[in-house]
């Protein structure tokens, strides 16, 4: 998720991003990266996005577990 000016589909950036819940997603494949959730700037920010059951080729994604560096 990302709040950027795209000059094919809107002339300014969007608003935000706040407040989203994604529930009971799952992924299973070679292709697995962190997620990058990121704001266009102070303004314009994501805030409150929170994933419900997560799971990342067979293993539960949780808050408890060791961040990737």
């Amino acid at each position: 998720m990302r709040v950027m000016f795209n000059a094919k589909y809107n002339t300014p950036p969007g608003r935000g991003i706040a407040n989203v819940t994604i529930k009971n997603l799952s992924y299973n494949g070679t292709h697995a990266n962190p997620p990058i959730l990121v704001g266009h700037d102070e303004d314009r920010n994501t805030t409150g996005v929170t994933f419900e059951n997560l799971v990342v080729n067979s293993k539960q994604i949780s808050d408890s577990m060791q961040k990737p560096a």
